[in-house]
């Protein structure tokens, strides 16, 4: 038995994607599923009026292999193909259709010279609709299948035999308990992670793993089953690419410690995060696909420009490799299966399991990354601890004053002479210009050393300078 005899005895016959100019017009089946002959380019009628019916489309002129389909679009498609059962034994078939872009779905089979409706839905409770199909012996099946897209012209669906089929779905429910059985495990450590260390990076990546988890929750049709019809299912997306933007921009920031070495950079993402929000929010209220196209853009393009920051902190920060790695492949993800389902660029074909290949290797590569995380943090700890410790030992601390407190304070953390002025008489409410005309120097370079002493104590503004201090004397009284 050759190995593509083993291969068709499997059942599966192949995996057809209608999507936007991919398919096939004629499939040839016999016995054993070793012929497979795709003839001709699916055929395909743009109903731009929406106003043909199963009486009037075998009137219309279908065209083949159309490279500039709309993407984002309220259209009415109509394909048609043809299966041919040249075996000698009744083929039951499976239809399974994505239906995430479909608002209303008909599939018609031309008997005699009439279309005669197999299958039809109009309220969507299921992403996935699966539909069967009876060929018999020397039979040839010609199917007309009409389509109202609510977001883009994006229709993939499969075809398999009935066993075939019923393996796919156990295999399928199977990985998705399996994929989600490890979100909550490393949502989990992140969460124990965070309660020890109370270090913000472990509860933004936990918010940012939940709100990934629920786009492919979503992906995966899960809200539908739950909740059916809801009116709000509508925009769930949009709410979550939002949402998701916002924590990666929180998350890859404290990851990175990109307020030490480019600190305007929140002004590039308080602009990204509130054109995208306003984009979304345009789609909702004036119901305009070119917002929602704008906004996935603008999602996009925002992850990307925190990768290129990423990247220039390649050598120098060292979480800077796990956020490019992890973060690159799940960005590829979203990318290669947004372009062709929103925007309808064509030339390749991603299956929807790449996204979550993509989120377990992004899992994969932080799991890492936290485990190094929570090491620095506790050693960190460990020694300021040490120093308060050894504080403790040479010195009277219950009758510390606060200028002793403050001593303390500026050899911990190893401030320099200029330093220790600067927060002096910052602690004093001192404006930078006060600043410089009290010491005598440049307002810039009071604006250098107050920089430069905000990345020795990993702030971002004064008022979290005062919190520190204030901790920090605590701390030294309990030890």
């Amino acid at each position: 038995m050759t190995i593509f005899a083993f291969m068709n005895f499997r059942i599966l016959f192949f995996l057809l994607f209608v999507k936007l100019s991919f398919g096939q017009d004629v499939i040839v089946l016999n016995d054993v599923f070793e012929t497979k002959e795709m003839t001709t380019e699916l055929l395909y009628y743009y109903d731009s009026l929406k106003n043909s019916n199963d009486n009037t489309i075998l009137e219309k002129n279908f065209k083949q292999n159309n490279s500039a389909f709309p993407g984002l679009s309220n259209a009415r498609f109509w394909y048609k193909f043809s299966l041919e059962n040249k075996g000698t034994y009744q083929k039951n078939l499976i239809f399974r259709i994505n239906t995430e872009a479909i608002k209303e779905f008909s599939i018609y089979k031309k008997i005699d010279d009439t279309l005669v409706n197999v299958f039809s839905f109009k309220e969507k409770n299921n992403k996935n609709v699966s539909i069967p199909i009876a060929l018999f012996s020397n039979e040839i099946g010609d199917y007309y299948f009409k389509i109202d897209f609510s977001k883009s012209v994006y229709s993939p669906f499969e075809i398999f035999t009935k066993n075939e089929y019923l393996s796919f779905e156990q295999s399928r429910l199977l990985m998705i308990g399996l994929y989600y059985g490890f979100c909550l495990m490393v949502l989990l450590i992140n969460l124990f992670f965070y309660v020890s260390t109370k270090d913000k990076f472990f509860i933004y990546y936990c918010g940012l793993l939940v709100v990934i988890t629920l786009v492919l929750f979503e992906l995966d049709g899960m809200f539908y089953t739950l909740f059916g019809n809801a009116f709000w299912l509508e925009y769930l997306d949009v709410f979550l690419h939002w949402v998701m933007l916002l924590l990666s921009v929180l998350f890859i920031s404290v990851a990175l410690k990109l307020y030490k070495y480019y600190p305007k950079h929140y002004y590039i993402g308080f602009l990204l995060i509130f054109f995208n929000g306003l984009s979304y929010l345009l789609y909702v209220t004036c119901d305009n696909l070119f917002w929602y196209g704008v906004g996935e853009a603008i999602n996009n393009i925002g992850i990307g420009i925190y990768l290129f920051l990423a990247g220039l902190l390649f050598r120098k920060v060292v979480f800077a490799k796990y956020i490019l790695f992890g973060y690159l492949v799940i960005f590829l993800a979203g990318v290669l299966y947004v372009l062709p389902s929103e925007f309808g660029v064509t030339g390749f074909e991603v299956p929807e399991y790449f996204m979550k290949i993509g989120g377990v290797i992004e899992m994969v590569v932080f799991l890492y990354a936290i485990s190094l995380r929570y090491k620095s943090v506790v050693l960190e700890n460990q020694i300021v601890s040490k120093k308060l410790s050894e504080i403790s030992n040479s010195l009277d601390v219950k009758n510390l004053d606060d200028k002793d407190v403050f001593e303390q304070f500026i050899i911990v953390f190893e401030l320099s002479k200029r330093e220790e002025e600067v927060i002096k008489l910052i602690f004093e409410g001192f404006t930078n210009k006060k600043i410089s005309t009290n010491l005598n120097i440049e307002e810039t370079t009071v604006k250098y050393h107050v920089s430069k002493l905000f990345r020795k104590l990993e702030l971002k503004k004064r008022t979290e300078l005062l919190v520190k201090y204030s901790k920090f004397k605590e701390s030294l009284h309990k030890v």
